[in-house]
């Protein structure tokens, strides 16, 4: 049977504090669960970026290994490393991929990373390095907060290659901070403080 209030006849509604009550309860509900909506996004952005990298070094061992004699010789940005004639890298932030040398571009493309056919349409940034915009690439950094990009670094050493991880955020060039959050979730080195990731774009 319907409710009728005794005055008007007219289905009885809710009252002013009822509503109020409700919004109280909802704003509350939505303070708990949204930080909480917030960083489960953000560990699942951080878990496919560490799975890309896995990506990346996979492909780049079996280039190694199918052709010994492929060389990594990039004069890379960081002046004062050893290993920087046998050291290359692969940078990735949200709308670009660079790289020490095409080679690594075309092991890339093969691999689905770089779109099919755009290896060679580079733009040659600071005149060092390959770099690929967005409609080039099939890949990106995914994370926000723990980093913003990273950076996957290796070395050639009697014919294996040797991985080491940098990330930064909010435009740093370095970060040890993100850095060691980021190599510890790939498993693997954190690069060395005389790497740099350079300027966004």
């Amino acid at each position: 049977m319907k409710n009728f209030s005794a005055n008007n006849g007219k289905p009885k509604g809710f009252t002013l504090v009822e509503l109020i009550v409700v919004i109280a309860i909802i704003g509350i509900m939505a303070s708990i669960l949204i930080p909480s909506l917030i960083a489960y996004l953000e560990r699942a952005r951080n878990t496919a970026d560490v799975a890309n990298a896995h990506t990346i070094c996979n492909a780049l061992q079996v280039a190694v290994a199918i052709s010994p004699d492929t060389v990594i010789n990039h004069d890379t940005p960081w002046k004062n490393d050893p290993n920087n004639k046998n050291h290359g890298y692969v940078y990735i932030d949200d709308d670009e991929i660079r790289v020490s040398n095409v080679e690594i571009a075309y092991i890339l493309e093969e691999e689905g990373i770089i779109k099919s056919g755009c290896a060679s349409k580079y733009k040659m940034r600071k005149g060092v390095e390959p770099q690929y915009s967005m409609d080039k690439i099939n890949l990106t950094c995914k994370s926000k907060k723990r980093w913003d990009r990273y950076q996957i670094n290796f070395v050639l050493k009697d014919g294996e290659l040797e991985f080491s991880y940098n990330a930064s955020k909010n435009g740093l060039p370095k970060d040890p901070a993100s850095t060691k959050i980021f190599a510890n979730m790939v498993g693997g080195l954190e690069g060395g403080s005389e790497i740099s990731l350079g300027e966004k774009n």
